[in-house]
């Protein structure tokens, strides 16, 4: 078995792993319900104008939908936070964009990317933190950190895992407890 296959299973089993980890914590309406809010949230974005979808990641528990990413301006992050709160199902909206223009080399973006690598394989590695329940971005060195934790200790140790990690300048968690 050559490298890439040996990486493309091992991905799988990753993928596999993580699935089962979070139908675990879930009742299965539930987990449709926050998977059709984002859905159908990310479809609200597409009509946002000027905004890019791309640029804005949604996550849902409890129709509580938190935005994460970036856009260019104040106006960009109100009407993408407020588009979000008109999607049927929502109960709440925790805007975290980060208003700014992100101009990045290939170089800084696969530095970024393998950035994002390491804080997930320490998430992977931890007791204490549910990677499937967290996700990473990175941008400049600057890691955020965004989803919906089981609790505060787990909340504090995802942040302490990725500023350990080499590379990383400054961590936001926007991590939110479940409740």
């Amino acid at each position: 078995m050559n490298t890439i296959q040996r990486f493309g299973w091992a991905a799988i089993l990753l993928a596999g792993a993580m699935l089962s980890a979070n139908a675990a914590e879930s009742t299965p309406g539930r987990v449709i319900d926050d998977t059709e809010i984002t859905t159908k949230v990310k479809a609200a974005l597409v009509e946002v104008q000027d905004v890019s979808s791309l640029t804005v990641h949604v996550k849902t528990y409890k129709g509580q939908v938190q935005l994460n990413g970036h856009v260019e301006s104040q106006g960009q992050k109100a009407a993408v936070g407020a588009a979000a709160a008109e999607v049927e199902g929502v109960v709440a909206v925790k805007n975290n964009l980060i208003i700014g223009k992100m101009h990045r080399t290939a170089g800084k973006m696969i530095d970024d990317t393998a950035v994002t690598t390491k804080v997930k394989a320490a998430f992977v590695g931890s007791p204490v933190v549910k990677a499937t329940q967290i996700s990473v971005s990175t941008k400049g060195g600057i890691v955020t950190l965004a989803g919906f934790a089981d609790s505060a200790e787990s909340k504090t140790e995802a942040e302490r895992l990725a500023n350990q990690v080499e590379d990383v300048h400054r961590v936001v968690n926007n991590v939110q407890l479940r409740q």
